[in-house]
């Protein structure tokens, strides 16, 4: 379909290989995974609500109606339940797909949500060596900047591998402080780079809608785009548009691993902003896919190049 795409932190390397002090980390996410399978559907339905948040703008996104929708959550933390049904902005396309929507519950007049709360996983499934299918996710990461769950919390990669070199630990590398990488410090700024030579589990693998049933954890996959549209000439008018329309993003929940090393467990879908929700009928949420993404679907339309429809990186 049109619209699905690569889920990606920031770029995607194939044939990637990790060595710990010239010793391969011979632990693959796979087997780690399996191990760490926490109770995901807690750890969404933990987030709380605000009612201390002030001049939060009120969320006013594509309507729909409650008996259109085919799947939902609701999150009592949060007095708002989470929706699966057909996507209005892919049938503004004139394409068929599935969205996700968010209404208030029943018995709520409001709810204020802070930036970060968590909205719904991404989906279950497992790590791979290599990318399979149009949802994949890749662990990657070009800057520190970006925002990760460890222990519960939401906190700058930054801040998570500076707390890992304050420990005293012996162990404690920083170079290969994050699975998959290089993290190295200049001048007091962390700079961090995937491991070209990586070869061991770095993508996350969705498994298929056959295999999920739709629950809370992996709603997030059939997210859709808000901001794009054929109308639109360049990227900066396009991130313009995602700046106003989109209000999820993707994070990695990550853990550490014999206190020297961050590695993930499973990807999640959070609010990119503080707002206010007051529709009792379901509206559908967005999330940045990039404008590569939308060069490449235009230039597939057109013939120009070959590949499969939706390949892009999540930006």
């Amino acid at each position: 379909e049109f619209f699905i795409f690569i889920w990606c932190i920031s770029s995607l390397f194939s044939g990637l290989s990790l060595f710990h002090s010239g010793t391969r980390l011979n632990r693959g996410l796979r087997s780690f995974y399996a191990q760490r399978n926490h109770d995901r559907d807690a750890f969404i339905m933990n987030s709380k609500a605000s009612n201390v948040i002030d001049d939060v703008i009120t969320y006013d996104g594509p309507l729909s109606c409650m008996d259109d929708m085919t799947a939902g959550c609701a999150i009592e933390n949060l007095g708002i339940s989470v929706l699966v049904g057909p996507s209005k902005v892919m049938a503004k396309a004139g394409i068929e797909g599935m969205g996700v929507y968010i209404a208030l519950n029943d018995d709520v007049t409001e709810s204020k949500l802070p930036s970060g709360a968590v909205i719904c996983g991404y989906s279950r499934g497992t790590f791979s060596n290599s990318s399979i299918g149009d949802k994949t996710v890749a662990f990657a990461f070009c800057n520190t900047e970006v925002l990760i769950f460890l222990n519960k919390k939401l906190v700058s990669l930054k801040d998570a591998i500076q707390s890992l070199s304050v420990t005293n630990n012996e162990n404690f590398d920083l170079l290969y402080s994050v699975y998959g990488h290089f993290v190295s410090e200049v001048e007091g700024k962390l700079t961090i780079f995937p491991d070209e030579n990586f070869d061991d589990d770095r993508y996350f693998i969705p498994f298929s809608l056959e295999q999920n049933s739709t629950a809370i954890i992996n709603m997030g996959m059939m997210a859709n785009d808000l901001a794009y549209s054929n109308d639109i000439e360049n990227e900066s008018e396009y991130l313009e548009q995602s700046k106003h329309k989109n209000v999820l993003t993707l994070v990695w929940r990550m853990e550490l691993i014999d206190q020297k090393m961050l590695v993930p467990t499973w990807p999640v879908v959070i609010l990119n902003r503080d707002l206010r929700f007051v529709n009792k009928e379901p509206m559908e949420l967005g999330i940045q896919y990039s404008w590569r993404y939308w060069m490449a679907s235009r230039a597939l339309q057109r013939g120009l190049i070959e590949g499969e429809k939706g390949e892009t990186y999540l930006e």
